[in-house]
C-alpha cells in the first residue's frame, strides 16, 4: 500500500500530520464523501484514483519521502467532505 502524504504548507510546520487513504481500487463500493482524483496524473499517482474518507494522524518523523502533492482545491472539496460525515 502506497501512503500519500498531502497537506498545507501551515500544517507542515508541526510535528504530526494527517492523511487520507487513497486507493486505486476504484471498482470499490463507493461511500459517502469518497472523492475520485480526477488530475492523478498531475498529483504523480500511477493510477487513477480516489481518496476514502480515513484519515490518521501520524508523526512526520516516520514520513520517508514524499510521493507526490495535489492542488489546494483537493483540501477544500474533504473539508466539504468532512462536513457532510
Amino acid at each position: 500500500m502506497n501512503i500519500k502524504i498531502i497537506s498545507p504548507n501551515e500544517y507542515n510546520q508541526k510535528a504530526d500530520v494527517i492523511i487520507a487513504f487513497i486507493t486505486s481500487g476504484l471498482n470499490q463500493a463507493h461511500k459517502t464523501g469518497d472523492y475520485h482524483i480526477k488530475e492523478w496524473k498531475s498529483a504523480n499517482l500511477p493510477k487513477p484514483s480516489m481518496i476514502r474518507m480515513k484519515f490518521a494522524t501520524i508523526d512526520k518523523s516516520i514520513i520517508q519521502k514524499r510521493l507526490g502533492g495535489c492542488r489546494k482545491v483537493i483540501f477544500i472539496i474533504l473539508k466539504s467532505a468532512l462536513r457532510i460525515l
